[in-house]
């Protein structure tokens, strides 16, 4: 999550469709602090905003018209997400479009009624207690006016962008599996819902055993990203065998009641040549 980017989306007059407007805010939630290599599944973006999909699709084609985004380097998904049907598109927010002046809203505007205020407004130089008039038994009509007024806060600080820029260049290097790693419990349930599994879905403490204990072993490297990926399919996979395996045990328990209730097998039909060989041994 980019917060740059997200303020961006947010205060953007380029794009005035609603629909759009939510969609653009869910890429930028998922780009960096350049706005760039965003790529949430259509799913995802239908759950953030509760359009359709076909109506997400819609949305991001507007986007694209516009400018508001662009295709961006698909390579970054390639490293994350293996197959290539479950991989979404990467964009790029076009943020350089508020940085010009471009699209900006009407809150950044001034009206000729308040330029034309504040040019015949006089105004002193000096603004301290000295300049206010006074009586002449030394007492102020108005209030003394000393320190200027104080800059408007910023939204972000150097703490935010320092965690910001430490997330990005995280997501962005690839490491080996140690033992001691632990999965982001945030990356690992968005990993999931683009598997459509279950909200809420949580390794268990043996999968994640397993998970460590096989690609520990390996010379594999991957991004943060990547990790969340496969262990989502970990146990994706592995939850999928081990509803096969209970399913192929009931069915085995049931065909064994069956042949204890009639007390033997349930016969077998015989083929064509079995039936004429018996018919021969007749004769």
């Amino acid at each position: 999550m980019s917060v740059q980017a997200i303020a961006w989306a947010l205060h953007q007059q380029v794009v005035t469709d609603p629909g759009a407007r939510h969609v653009l805010i869910g890429l930028a939630n998922h780009a960096d602090e350049e706005g760039r290599y965003a790529f949430p599944s259509v799913e995802l973006l239908s759950r953030y905003t509760g359009l359709k999909r076909r109506t997400v699709q819609e949305k991001l084609k507007l986007l694209r018209e516009v400018g508001a985004i662009q295709r961006g380097n698909q390579r970054v998904a390639e490293a994350i997400i293996e197959r290539a049907d479950r991989r979404p598109v990467v964009y790029d927010l076009r943020m350089e479009l508020g940085r010009d002046g471009s699209g900006v809203g009407d809150e950044d505007e001034v009206s000729s009624y308040d330029q034309r205020d504040a040019i015949s407004a006089p105004r002193n130089i000096a603004r301290g207690a000295d300049t206010a008039p006074r009586h002449n038994n030394g007492v102020r009509i108005t209030a003394a006016r000393g320190a200027e007024s104080a800059p408007e806060p910023s939204l972000t600080n150097s703490n935010s962008h320092t965690r910001v820029d430490e997330l990005s260049e995280r997501r962005c290097k690839q490491f080996l599996m140690t033992y001691g790693w632990q999965p982001d419990l945030n990356v690992f349930g968005l990993a999931c819902q683009r598997r459509d599994m279950p909200d809420g879905a949580r390794p268990s403490q043996a999968e994640l055993a397993d998970f460590v204990g096989y690609y520990s072993e390996t010379n594999r490297a991957f991004t943060e990203q990547g990790w969340h990926d496969r262990l989502a399919r970990w146990v994706y996979e592995n939850r999928m065998s081990q509803k096969g395996t209970e399913n192929n045990l009931m069915n085995s328990r049931e065909g064994y009641d069956n042949e204890s209730c009639y007390g033997h097998s349930p016969s077998r039909r015989i083929s064509a040549a079995e039936a004429r060989d018996r018919a021969r041994r007749v004769r």
